[in-house]
């Protein structure tokens, strides 16, 4: 949810439109998609984590470091 409303914000989701958030922190995710206007995000995740897979992560990482360097 963290990335979701750091992507999309608060008003796509029925609530008021606040400021977009200066940055996203999350312990782990297993949310893939990239919309291209994430704020900036610092992520770890842990390659035993029961929750998400690091894989899931490590892509979405991946992709959004390619969106900033295309």
């Amino acid at each position: 949810m963290a990335a979701w409303l750091g992507s999309y914000g608060t008003a796509a989701f029925g609530e008021k439109a606040y400021p977009a958030p200066g940055a996203v922190i999350m312990q782990y995710t297993g949310l893939s998609e990239v919309s291209g206007t994430e704020p900036p995000t610092y992520a770890c995740v842990g390659t035993r984590d029961g929750i998400a897979s690091y894989r899931i992560m490590q892509q979405r990482i991946f992709t959004m470091l390619s969106l900033i360097r295309a």
